[in-house]
């Protein structure tokens, strides 16, 4: 497998989770001109963004994750900033996932959602205890199998879905800013780029990454819209359920090994914490905040997008034009406006 499809692979893997599971719901509710108009903004800022990081990571002469970087760049008290929003807004993305492979596993099984996540954990801290060294390679091979299910999702939903509700979307809808916190969850991939491989193409990886979860969200979203029914779908059969449901068990089993596995990462090179240490904070705060009744994806999906990856993609940003001063252009600029005017939107919708 040449370097170039592998990270491509790694980086679709790390952006197409459980995110996309909201698409349809958000584009319902946003309409279908606000919906496209935030995906392809988004996505094009966000690629900017990975390029952005990227640079900085190769530019380091040693290895670290977020927070190692910018405590390297910005200091001592930014690094503990955005340590906090990257190891919470890890949390809150596996949460979510945790939330739907319950789900998925119950519909697969015909169980209650509380056991089929008791079982979906149980799985996940198998692979992160005894594969850790197979995570990387095994990502790849799981993003192949999750891609091609999505085509056969999209594929079959077209065809036994009832189209029409498509054309009753409107271009904008009752609940248009929902769509950015939404979307800036499902779009980010930041959590993998400096576990990508150095390579010169590296820029190509991230456009086309970027450009095909884009695509896939498109279809995604527009097949399935008005199949949503509070927080989940109905469908009018149980095979295209259980294809559905076996196709989102891969969308969060990948991820969901790819972000605990980077969790690791952070805990034991940034913090210093023991492995063993690493792996029970790592392991227990999902499990922690699902049994205190944190049960409601879409509102854990929009607050960890809106707040913690707009933070996030700002120091980013911010990180960029202090470690490379004569860089700086306008679309850095327009990166930190429109993440700052997002965070501040998402926070409104708190109140």
């Amino acid at each position: 497998m040449s370097p170039l499809v592998k990270n491509t692979m790694l980086l679709l893997g790390s952006i197409i989770g459980a995110g996309i599971l909201s698409l349809p719901i958000v584009l319902t509710q946003s309409g279908w001109l606000v919906y496209i108009f935030y995906l392809v903004a988004l996505g094009f800022l966000l690629s900017q963004n990975n390029k952005m990081y990227r640079e900085i990571v190769d530019a380091s002469k040693t290895k670290h994750q977020l927070s190692g970087y910018v405590q390297l760049i910005l200091g001592k008290r930014i690094a503990t900033l955005s340590s906090f929003l990257h190891i919470f807004s890890n949390f809150g993305a596996l949460l979510a996932y945790l939330i739907l492979g319950g789900t998925f596993i119950g519909f697969i099984f015909a169980i209650p959602s509380y056991i089929g996540t008791i079982i979906f954990y149980t799985i996940t801290t198998i692979f992160l205890i005894y594969f850790e060294k197979w995570l990387r390679l095994l990502e790849v091979y799981f993003t192949f199998i999750k891609i091609a299910l999505i085509l056969c999702t999209i594929i079959i939903g077209i065809n036994q879905i009832d189209g029409m509700h498509i054309f009753a979307l409107p271009a904008i809808g009752h609940n248009p800013i929902i769509t950015y916190g939404v979307i800036l969850f499902a779009l980010n991939g930041f959590t993998i780029i400096p576990e990508l491989q150095n390579r010169k193409d590296m820029n190509k990886s991230i456009y086309i990454a970027e450009i095909l979860a884009v695509t896939i969200y498109i279809f995604f979203a527009f097949t399935f819209a008005g199949r949503s029914q509070d927080d989940f779908f109905n469908f009018p059969s149980r095979e295209i359920g259980l294809l559905f449901s076996i196709t989102g068990f891969f969308l969060v089993l990948t991820p969901y090994l790819l972000i605990s596995w980077v969790n690791y990462d952070s805990f034991t090179q940034d913090h210093n914490f023991s492995k063993s240490k690493a792996h029970l904070i790592g392991l227990l705060v999902p499990a922690i905040l699902f049994l205190i009744g944190i049960t409601s994806f879409l509102q854990v999906i929009s607050i960890t997008g809106g707040i913690f990856f707009g933070s996030i993609g700002i120091i980013i940003s911010i990180m960029y034009l202090k470690k490379f001063p004569r860089k700086k252009s306008l679309i850095v600029y327009l990166n930190i406006i429109i993440m700052v005017i997002g965070m501040i939107q998402q926070i409104y919708t708190l109140f």
